[in-house]
């Protein structure tokens, strides 16, 4: 989970001059009220374009400091290190002027050497590490952000220097490579790819368990992208070098069992594309091997027996011959091969509880525990599996009904046919089974069949085709390094006597459902709602539809409401209708301190306030009968009522259905 650099190298402590900005000094000296002063002192003259040289000459005199470089690495290093209250403007300069003593360091000064800057190299990685941690254990890719942006500047300050590259490289790769697997993107993808080749090409070190480290990150980035663009050269090259991986670390000594899983799992989905039953038995053989050496050196055994069971479940649905891994203390008659019967089995669970207990001799209680399940649940399915040789039915092992019409490859190619197709009627695929495999059945049988595997018919999501996924990525990217309390959504929305109507309805099996409703749509209202974390922030409520103008003028009261960026409620979120990029409404946000951010085109799912006009109109569909009376006035109340119900629904929105929108778009 990312390297840190050996703590034995060369560091700044090193230096006579410059002693105090050792790691453990600076955090110390970093609370201190003259400290503090001094950099509150030089912050606030950058910012207000002061004479900066008199305070970096005090500096110089109160900390002993000769050279202009001493004082500008201090600046830097207190700055980076301590926890005061920091500026935009100090952070700017101080990264500017390190940059520029390093390259002086380069160019041979003989004022500073390299080894002052190890220390800065090392705590700005072992920051990135801490945030690559963070990230493993909360999810939150804020932190994965901030990772990347500590290793991008580590890698710019080495640059001169050529120092500790490959680690920068790898643990970049890490972090990039991390969000791609959250957010599904390929350019992320393509710069962790980039970032390990670097790292391999780089690493001089004689560290053998090192380079074994290094390349079998590579060959992990490989598996990543072939699964996401389905080449099978990446396939190739992820399997060379994890196979390289695994002899090198073999050389050490057998304590990777994640090497052997993630060759095994590669080897799963080449042959999960071409097929290919020797890429099976590879993959069920490094399967074996990682449960085998992660039960040797006394690792977590789930994670790798998830796997197995993964592997094992493929090679069971060709009907192939399984070899189950050897028994730890048990006698040669004791030794033969479980048996499952085809089909039993379809949970991933229990098929691990019975090859605990079977194979790897663990007690009901120690499976229990491991698997966060009770002891009885475990101590039934061994029962059931010793008496009847499954774990579904009592049925005898052996015993088997009328084969299936649809088997396994029929099977195979219906759940492919879907994916590719989702929208396909049961009497298409009936032709298609017929094309494909001479198979003639009742559109029933194949209904049954789709339930069997947990495919269901449901509606239809409708995604744009003119959606940009390039611009999508990079919104995900963009606001995921952005607290969700930032975020103000702003959207329109229309409702008329026409909207009340219910969809469905009940009546006698045969009957239809019949409803009176008006198919005049009468007045039409648009609402106007601004969507914070804690709630509705404000509304705004006309008949017909908004202009520029009184959009601006919403705009205006809602940024009354909010606080300048950066902070709470400052950021405005609106798609990219036509008056939300009016130029003076735009100038206005930025001009009151704040900031906006425009959704990718055609991606709604990306807007938390869709969710809430679902719920108004669903509640004011329930309400039906006020809404009606309502909306159905001729007189000069008709206005008020109207205003009233849509302000009761509005208002209605607390902050856990808010928490669940967000949540919903990935807005956590």
């Amino acid at each position: 989970m990312g390297f840190e650099i050996p703590a034995n190298a060369a560091d700044s402590s090193q230096s006579n001059q410059l002693n105090m900005c050792s790691d453990n000094e600076i955090l110390e000296g970093s609370q201190d009220d003259m400290y503090a002063s001094l950099l509150k002192d030089l912050a606030h003259s950058i910012a207000h374009q002061t004479d900066r040289e008199e305070v970096k000459v005090a500096l110089g005199k109160t900390l002993s400091l000769v050279t202009e470089e001493e004082v500008e690495h201090w600046i830097y290093q207190t700055y980076i290190s301590c926890s005061m209250p920091r500026s935009n403007e100090l952070q700017a300069y101080s990264n500017a002027n390190l940059v520029r003593i390093f390259g002086q360091v380069a160019n041979d000064s003989p004022k500073l050497t390299p080894e002052h800057y190890h220390g800065t190299l090392r705590w700005l990685n072992h920051s990135a590490v801490q945030m690559i941690k963070r990230f493993a254990q909360t999810g939150d890719l804020g932190a994965l952000n901030k990772a990347e942006v500590q290793l991008q500047r580590a890698l710019q300050l080495c640059a001169p220097l050529n120092m500790m590259k490959p680690i920068f490289h790898n643990n970049l790769a890490e972090v990039v490579l991390s969000r791609s697997r959250r957010l599904w993107n390929a350019a992320d993808i393509e710069v962790a790819f980039d970032n390990q080749l670097q790292a391999v090409r780089l690493d001089a070190s004689e560290d053998a368990e090192l380079k074994a480290q290094y390349i079998y990150n590579l060959g992990n980035i490989y598996g990543a992208r072939f699964r996401r663009f389905g080449n099978l050269k990446d396939a190739n090259q992820a399997i060379t070098f994890l196979t390289q991986a695994v002899s090198t670390a073999s050389e050490i000594a057998n304590n990777h069992p994640e090497f052997f899983s993630s060759l095994g799992n590669t080897y799963l989905a080449r042959y999960e594309q071409n097929g290919s039953f020797p890429d099976l038995k590879s993959a069920l053989s490094h399967a074996k091997q990682a449960v085998l050496i992660a039960e040797e050196i006394g690792e977590p055994e789930a994670e790798f027996l998830y796997s197995f069971a993964n592997v094992f479940s493929k090679r069971r649905e060709k009907k192939c011959q399984i070899s189950i891994l050897p028994q730890k203390s048990v006698s040669a008659a004791e030794s033969t091969p479980i048996l499952l019967a085809w089909g039993s089995i379809d949970s991933h669970n229990m098929w691990i509880i019975i090859h605990m207990h079977e194979i790897l001799c663990y007690d009901p209680d120690t499976i229990a525990s491991n698997l966060q399940l009770t002891s009885r649940t475990v101590r039934n399915i061994l029962a059931l599996w010793r008496s009847t040789g499954t774990v579904r039915t009592s049925t005898p092992l052996g015993v088997m009904g009328r084969p299936r019409l649809i088997e396994f490859e029929p099977s195979w190619y219906l759940r492919e046919r879907i994916a590719q197709s989702p929208t396909l009627y049961l009497d298409e695929m009936k032709a298609d089974l017929q094309n494909a495999y001479g198979i003639d059945v009742h559109p029933s049988t194949i209904s049954r069949t789709l339930k069997r595997d947990n495919i269901t018919r449901k509606k239809c999501r409708r995604d744009a085709i003119e959606r940009n996924e390039e611009e999508r990525d990079a919104y995900r990217v963009r606001v995921a390094a952005i607290p969700a309390n930032y975020l103000v959504f702003v959207d329109e929305s229309s409702l008329d006597k026409r909207d009340l109507d219910r969809e469905y309805g009940r009546s006698l099996q045969g009957e239809p459902v019949h409803q009176s409703a008006p198919f005049v749509r009468g007045d039409r209202n648009s609402m106007l709602p601004a969507l914070s974390k804690k709630g509705i922030l404000a509304l705004e409520v006309v008949k017909g539809s908004f202009t520029a103008d009184t959009f601006r003028n919403f705009i205006a009261k809602v940024l009354d409401k909010m606080n300048p960026y950066p902070g709470e409620n400052s950021i405005l979120v609106m798609d990219n209708c036509r008056i939300h990029k009016d130029p003076e409404t735009l100038e206005m946000i930025v001009a009151r301190g704040m900031d906006y951010i425009f959704l990718p085109p055609y991606s709604p799912d990306f807007n938390p306030i869709e969710l809430a006009f679902s719920k108004i109109k669903r509640d004011i569909k329930r309400n039906r009968d006020q809404a009606h009376m309502s909306m159905g006035k001729e007189n000069e109340d008709a206005d008020m009522d109207t205003l009233g119900l849509i302000y009761q629904h509005v208002y209605s929105i607390t902050t856990e259905h808010v928490d669940g929108w967000f949540r919903h778009c990935h807005y956590f």
